[in-house]
Parts: structure tokens; sequence; C-alpha cells
């Protein structure tokens, strides 16, 4: 009898330890949905916030390995503060989400762009021999300026401002995101 409850207790052990190695696979699994997730906004499908500090930081660093030159962009839609208590919510998703697509539709493939709060967007732009970012963020200006948004409510005209910094061998993340910040400030005045 002892070897028969000896058995069972191997067997429902056995069980268990089945059950807690399943039971830890799907837990990772939604941990990792979970990261997915928090990397992603809801409204337009881009990066976040913290997930694009994480883009931009290897984008730096990889720009000052390779002596290549970085240059990211704040931009934030004109007006948006005094505009937006007007638009019904799903008015101003729209917005964001039209904005989303026209910023991913007109940069390069090589470009990042995130959102990281409210109607601010990160565009991370990694220069080639040749490019600017004045130029890239000018072109996209025009672009979104000349753009229609569909929305329940009906057609709307978006304008928007860009802040533009350049990294520098000595540049940090946040050095880099404050002279953004800066620029934009300047740009919306």
């Amino acid at each position: 009898e002892l070897q028969r409850s000896r058995a069972e207790l191997a067997e429902t052990l056995r069980i268990k330890e089945a059950m807690l190695e399943q039971a830890n696979i799907l837990l990772a699994e939604s941990r990792q949905e979970g990261d997915s997730l928090a990397a992603q906004d809801p409204v337009t499908g881009l990066m976040r916030h913290r997930a694009a500090m994480k883009v931009l930081a290897k984008q730096l660093a990889r720009c000052k390995r390779h002596g290549e030159e970085l240059a990211i962009g704040l931009c934030a839609i004109d007006s948006y503060k005094t505009l937006s208590p007007d638009w019904k919510y799903k008015a101003r998703n729209e917005v964001l989400q039209w904005l989303a697509r026209m910023l991913t539709a007109n940069l390069r493939e090589y470009d990042s762009v995130a959102r990281i709060g409210g109607d601010t967007f990160l565009l991370i732009m990694p220069l080639k021999a040749g490019n600017d970012a004045e130029s890239i963020c000018e072109r996209l200006c025009g672009q979104i300026a000349s753009g229609a948004i569909k929305t329940g409510r009906g057609e709307l005209h978006i304008t928007v401002s860009i802040g533009i910094a350049y990294a520098a061998s000595s540049s940090t993340v946040k050095g880099l995101m404050a002279e953004a910040d800066a620029a934009l400030d300047y740009a919306l005045k």
C-alpha cells in the first residue's frame, strides 16, 4: 500500500508540474503580449513614448558609432489645444489616426514615428549624405496642410509644427529631446 501511495503521489506531482509548466508558458505569453500593448499606442498603432525612447537611444548610439548624422523632430498639431474641446472624441481620434498615417506614409522606410503624448509625435530620422531634416519636415508640413481629414463631423484641415534637433557626438536622448521640445515651442509661437 505504501508503494501505491508513493506512485499516486508521484503521478499527482508529475501532473502538477506539467500544469505549473503550462501556467508559466501562458504567463510568459501574457507578459509578452502586455509589453507589446504597452509599447503601442491604441489610437494610432504607433510606438508609445517608452518604446520610442529605446529606439532613439539605439539610433543615437548607432549614429555615434558610425559617425553618421541623426535628427529628431517633435511634431504637434497647431492650435490643437484650442480646437480639441470643439471636436468630439471620435473626431479627435480620427485626426490623430490620419496624422499618424500621413507621417508614416511620407517618411522614409528607415525613419521611425511614435506618438509620445496627446497630439505630439516623435520623428526619428537617421540622415544620409545630402539629406537634411528641415527639407523632410517642410515637405511633411506641406503635405499635411494640403490634406483633408474625413471625419464623422465632416472634413477637417490641420497644420502642424515640427521642432527639429540634430544629434552631436555629445548628445544624450534627454538633451536631444529637450532641444527638439524648445524648437517646437518656438515653432508653435
